[in-house]
C-alpha cells in the first residue's frame, strides 16, 4: 500500500528544510555582522600604523602631531558617521566633518559635556574603567526617540569615538522580530494539522479511503505552508534586492490573466465584465514577472470574497502618462476600520481571518511594496457588504 508516496516526503522535507532556513537566516546575519566588525576594526588599525610609518619616514612633514591629526582626518572624514578623535584626557582633539555637521565643532571640551545622555554616559565611564575596546548601544530619547552605536578604541596615543545613528536599522529589527512572531504564529495552526493527521494515520486498521482522505490534509497543508514560506521570501527578497527592470506589453499581461481566471469565475457563478481596450499599445517597465503576481493576486481576491450569483469588473483608463486598471468587485467588502491596515504585512480583516478562505495576509502587503519599489501606486477602496474596488496607477515613461 504505497500511500506515503515520493511525493508526501518530499513536500513534507521541503517544508522543514525551508522553515530551518526561515528561523536560522537570522542568526547567520548576526554573525557576520559580528566578524564584519572585527575586520573593520583590524582594517583601521593597520591602516594608521602603516600611514603613520609612512608620514614619519617622510621629511616634508616633520611634526608627529600634525601627522597625526592629518592621517585621522583623512581617513575618518569618509566616513558618514560621528567621528571624535579624543586625547588620553578624553578632550576632543579633533573630528570628522559629519561629527561637525551634527554636534558643532566642539575642540578641546570633554566629550561628556556634548553627549549628555544618561546611557552614553553609564557606558564610556566603564570604558574608562576597563581601557579597552567597547562597543554598546544606548537612545535618545528626546525630543523624539533616536538609537545610537557607540564603538570607541585606542589607537597610537588617541582614542577614537565612532557614534553611529541606527535609528533605522533599530526600527527594521523590531519589525523583523514582529514579522518573526507574526509567522511563528502563521505556521502553528497547519503544523499542528499536519502532525495530528500524521498520528492518525493507520495503514493497518484504518480503510485506504481514511488513510487517503488524511493524507490529501496533509498534502494541502503542507503546500499552504510552502506558500506562506513562499511569499515571506518574496517580501524580503523586495525589501533587499535592487531593481532590474524590462518592458511589459501590459494588454498582453491582462489578456493572460484574465484568461486564466475567467474559467474559475465562470464555474463559481461570478460574472466578469471585461473592459481593457485603453491597456492596448500600452507599455512600461516592471520588474521580471512580478506584474503576474499583482494581476493574480487582486483577481485572486475578488474570486474569493464575491459571492455567486454577484460581479467583478476589470477595467482600464488612460490619462496623460498614466494608465489605471481597476478591479471591481461586489464581494463582502471591508470595514473602515480595517481599510487602512490591509497592505500590512500578516494583516487580514476579521471576515477572511474567520473563514476558510482567509489567507496569510501577506500578499496584499507584497502587491502594494511591488508597485511602491517600481515607482507606481496601489489605492483602493471598500464599503462593508458592498465590495472592494483595487486600482493600479502605472506612470508611463
Amino acid at each position: 500500500m504505497k500511500l506515503l508516496n515520493k511525493n508526501y516526503i518530499n513536500a513534507i522535507f521541503f517544508l522543514i528544510a525551508n522553515i530551518v532556513l526561515l528561523f536560522f537566516i537570522q542568526f547567520e546575519l548576526v554573525l557576520l555582522l559580528l566578524i564584519y566588525e572585527v575586520i573593520a576594526i583590524l582594517f583601521v588599525k593597520k591602516y594608521f600604523e602603516n600611514k603613520l610609518r609612512d608620514k614619519q619616514k617622510s621629511k616634508d612633514i616633520p611634526n608627529n602631531g600634525s601627522i597625526e591629526k592629518e592621517i585621522t582626518l583623512d581617513f575618518f572624514d569618509q566616513y558618514s558617521s560621528a567621528v571624535f578623535v579624543l586625547r588620553k584626557d578624553f578632550t576632543i582633539y579633533t573630528q570628522n566633518l559629519s561629527c561637525k555637521s551634527i554636534y558643532g565643532e566642539q575642540k578641546d571640551k570633554d566629550i561628556l559635556s556634548i553627549i549628555r545622555d544618561y546611557d552614553f554616559i553609564v557606558q564610556f565611564e566603564k570604558f574608562k574603567k576597563n581601557n579597552s575596546y567597547s562597543v554598546f548601544n544606548w537612545s535618545k530619547p528626546l525630543p523624539t526617540r533616536k538609537y545610537f552605536k557607540t564603538e570607541i578604541f585606542e589607537i597610537s596615543k588617541f582614542y577614537i569615538v565612532i557614534v553611529t545613528d541606527i535609528t533605522f536599522d533599530k526600527i527594521k529589527e523590531e519589525q523583523q522580530g514582529d514579522n518573526l512572531t507574526s509567522l511563528t504564529h502563521e505556521l502553528k495552526t497547519p503544523l499542528s494539522v499536519i502532525i495530528g493527521y500524521l498520528e492518525t494515520v493507520d495503514l493497518n486498521n484504518l480503510s485506504i479511503q481514511e488513510n487517503q482522505n488524511y493524507l490529501d490534509i496533509i498534502n494541502a497543508k503542507t503546500f499552504q505552508i510552502r506558500d506562506l514560506i513562499d511569499q515571506t521570501l518574496k517580501l524580503a527578497e523586495i525589501e533587499s534586492l535592487s531593481i532590474q527592470k524590462i518592458s511589459n506589453d501590459l494588454h498582453l499581461l491582462l489578456e493572460k490573466s484574465l484568461e486564466n481566471y475567467s474559467i474559475l469565475f465562470k464555474k463559481k457563478g461570478i460574472q466578469l465584465h471585461i473592459d481593457i481596450e485603453a491597456s492596448r499599445e500600452i507599455f512600461f517597465d516592471f520588474t521580471a514577472n512580478d506584474f503576474d503576481f499583482i494581476l493574480n493576486n487582486l483577481l485572486s481576491n475578488a474570486l474569493k470574497y464575491t459571492p455567486t450569483g454577484k460581479n467583478v469588473y476589470v477595467t482600464t483608463k488612460k490619462l496623460n502618462n498614466k494608465i489605471s486598471i481597476m478591479i471591481k468587485d461586489e464581494g463582502i467588502g471591508i470595514s473602515q476600520n480595517d481599510l487602512h491596515k490591509i497592505t500590512t504585512k500578516f494583516f487580514r480583516a476579521d471576515q477572511s481571518r474567520n473563514s476558510e478562505t482567509g489567507g496569510h495576509g501577506l500578499g496584499l502587503a507584497i502587491v502594494d511594496k511591488l508597485l511602491s519599489k517600481n515607482g507606481h501606486k496601489l489605492e483602493f477602496s471598500s464599503s462593508l457588504g458592498e465590495g472592494s474596488t483595487f486600482k493600479i496607477d502605472l506612470l508611463l515613461s
